[in-house]
């Protein structure tokens, strides 16, 4: 894949395509025609293959819309900028923020043009950005200027060009279904379940770029990214646990502090550690259901196929979890890092706690055929009021409704499985696999492991976000 330095610069319009170099862009008077006045144009990769096993991928940069070709084996990210028109196009587009050298503080906001088309080329894409005020650009000529990527407000926290923030903490995967073999690649359903479990990654791609203006008033960022992206492919735990709800998974290593939040210097481009730990968290929500529910299950067509798929052919499946990770070398410690999957084991009704329960008089034939999720212990809606104050919630019925199984359980069991990983030095702008120390051609395996008391996690990181080893 190519270096960024390698990337041909592409400017998109509706009418022309021009590709050129930086210094083509001062000189090139078909290039200057096509440039409104003060335009501000980033270019981003648009592909970046993936390497299995242990060894690791060329370098990757960022996005806002990131998500997992399984088939061709690749992410593909763009910018996201919806439908001109769009009532609530201003949240939902691309922002960068820029500065110009010699003022730290001031921030200029920048969205993506709503008239203009992004350019998509076979390695980039880039987009043309307009001022977010609808103002005049401030761009001038000859100036240098420092932009990041997405872009935050100045308030209520003030930081200048210096000490942008920069945040690792809080990633949760939001799609989270188990995979089998045969959906892998012959099931368009598990394909953009696949895609989705990546988009999380959204709010941590953090790119960074500087360049120079031009004369005639224009700048173009070449964006690189910040984090290293690393994927965890991961056979489910036995069968005989498929009882479990899923709902984290955590790297951990007392030797090695992991960035959890951060600054970055634009001018220098140095990221500072502000809070660390010996722990990386990953939350899923809703939480991975492995409870294998009969074919009759409600739910998507994808729950429904998959539901099936492993209850009749008793397929332990994959899990695919995706994290973004600030860059630190791993090789430097002793102890491999260990990785955690956490779950809580679903309790059932039996028949006759069933019908107490629900003020029914079905009999066994009748029990035995409702699907597992029917038969879960989880608060109903007339428990409510008993479930916030058990929890400190104050969800309204609506709310309450709407959250999913997993939140409701009652009497749940906690299981922690493990394994060890190999060692490896994140850096970035890579994409990694990060595999088991044993074999790293295998998918990861875990061992069921077993604990005293249910904290947060192993690792099990303090409110001042420094790790203990203590469980």
């Amino acid at each position: 894949m190519m270096k960024l330095k390698d990337i041909l610069l592409a400017l998109p319009f509706a009418f022309a395509l021009v590709a050129c170099s930086d210094e083509d862009i001062a000189t090139s008077s078909s290039v200057k025609d096509l440039i409104d006045e003060g335009a501000v144009t980033g270019t981003m990769a648009n592909v970046a293959e993936f390497v299995e096993g242990a060894g690791e991928s060329d370098a990757l940069r960022s996005k806002s819309q990131l998500y997992y070709d399984r088939v061709n084996n690749k992410l593909k990210f763009t910018w996201t900028k919806p439908e001109a028109g769009d009532e609530d196009y201003d949240e939902k587009v691309d922002h960068i923020g820029i500065f110009a050298e010699g003022n730290k503080t001031t921030q200029m906001d920048f969205k993506l043009d709503p008239e203009q088309e992004l350019s998509v080329q076979a390695t980039s894409v880039t987009g043309v950005f307009m001022p977010s005020d609808g103002g005049v650009s401030p761009i001038t000529g000859g100036t240098q200027y420092y932009s990041y990527f997405p872009y935050k407000d100045q308030s209520p926290v003030s930081f200048t060009s210096e000490a942008v923030p920069m945040s690792y903490s809080g990633q949760v995967q939001t799609a989270n279904e188990q995979m089998g073999y045969y959906f892998s690649y012959k099931d368009d359903l598990f394909l953009e379940s696949e895609k989705a479990a990546a988009e999380h990654l959204a709010g941590y791609e953090y790119m960074i770029s500087d360049a120079t203006a031009t004369a005639g008033n224009h700048v173009h960022f070449h964006y690189s990214h910040v984090g290293s992206i690393v994927r965890f492919y991961m056979t489910c735990p036995s069968t005989a646990d498929e009882n479990m709800f899923y709902d984290s998974l955590q790297v951990y290593n007392s030797q090695a502090n992991f960035t959890i939040d951060a600054t970055m210097n634009l001018a220098t481009k140095e990221l500072t550690p502000t809070k660390t730990s010996h722990v990386m968290s990953l939350g899923f929500h809703p939480a991975i259901d492995m409870t294998c529910n009969n074919k009759h299950t409600t739910g998507t067509d994808y729950e429904k196929k998959i539901s099936w798929y492993w209850k009749e052919n008793g397929s332990r499946g994959y899990i695919m979890a995706y994290m973004m990770v600030a860059p630190i070398d791993l090789h430097e410690i002793t102890e491999f890092p260990t990785l955690y999957l956490i779950g809580r084991k679903a309790s059932y009704y039996t028949l006759d706690g069933y019908n107490a329960a629900k003020g029914t008089s079905i009999d066994k034939a009748t029990f035995d055929a409702l699907p597992k999720i029917e038969r879960m212990k989880i608060y109903e809606a007339s428990e409510r009021e008993a479930y916030n104050a058990l929890n400190g919630t104050n969800w309204t019925a609506e709310e309450f409704a709407a959250l999913p199984a997993s939140d409701k359980m009652k009497d749940y069991e906690r299981k922690v499985y493990k394994a060890d990983l190999v060692k490896l030095k994140l850096e970035a702008g890579k994409h990694h696999q990060w595999v088991p120390a044993i074999n790293p051609d295998s998918p990861i395996e875990f061992n069921l492991i077993e604990i005293q008391e249910w904290k947060n996690g192993p690792g099990f990181t303090n409110e001042d976000g420094i790790g203990t080893e203590e469980w």
